[in-house]
């Protein structure tokens, strides 16, 4: 008996193991692997105390503004977390790192709520742990992503531009020249100030391939896997 009882056991464990591996492959937003990082936090999940878990999605919501130095990382993790979540320093930081890995990963994807929501019914979490997470994410999501957009590395663009139309009528050498030339100022955003002539037929090539480049990027537009988001 007590065999068949620990055969029984074993199957059905491996019905759950075999049921949420299958689960884990339905989260597009987290990659075609889900980190190891978010599912060691998944077997203890139904023990953590709602309390305890809204203490760790709020040091993660403020972590991922990116304002804490590494001192101060470790003064709030002990003041914020350790003295005020009952798991233990190991649990805590496997549970942050899975919350911290889940609420980026939406961020960066820009998911809609509902995607976010059955991402985390696919890792176990439970109803009050998902509305926690979902209203983070509501919170959170266009402040962070405006602190991204802010800190990507990029060229300035060019926020004004004028030009116009400039004739040589004499030179040094020559009494009457009469050769014309396009002076060209942009303002760019990062407040410089860029000026320069150029002749009318390197003029025509800069507008040939300015019509270059934008009839491309509305062909990609068009494109159904290279969709922008505007």
């Amino acid at each position: 008996k007590k065999r068949k009882r620990k055969e029984k056991e074993r199957k059905r464990k491996l019905r759950e193991t075999m049921t949420f591996n299958a689960q884990l492959l339905d989260i597009p937003f987290l990659g075609a692997v889900v980190p190891r990082e978010i599912t060691r936090s998944v077997p203890f999940l139904k023990s953590v105390n709602q309390d305890d878990f809204q203490v760790i999605v709020d040091f993660s919501v403020h972590y991922l503004h990116g304002d804490l130095s590494d001192e101060e990382y470790e003064e709030q993790w002990q003041a914020k977390v350790l003295n005020c979540v009952g798991l233990g320093n190991e649990r805590s930081s496997v549970l942050f790192t899975s919350v911290f890995l889940i609420l980026r990963a939406a961020l960066r994807q820009k998911i809609l709520p509902v995607e976010l929501d059955n991402g985390l019914k696919s890792l176990l979490f439970t109803q009050a742990m998902r509305e926690a997470l979902l209203d983070a994410y509501k919170t959170c999501a266009k402040e962070v992503q405006e602190k991204m957009f802010s800190r990507r590395i990029r060229l300035p663009t060019i926020e004004d531009m004028s030009w116009r139309t400039e004739v040589t009528i004499t030179s040094s050498s020559m009494k009457r020249v009469m050769k014309p030339s396009i002076f060209i100022e942009m303002k760019l955003s990062n407040g410089d100030v860029r000026q320069f002539v150029v002749d009318p037929e390197t003029f025509h090539k800069l507008r040939y391939n300015v019509s270059l480049v934008l009839r491309d990027v509305n062909n990609l537009e068009k494109a159904p896997i290279l969709k922008i988001d505007k």
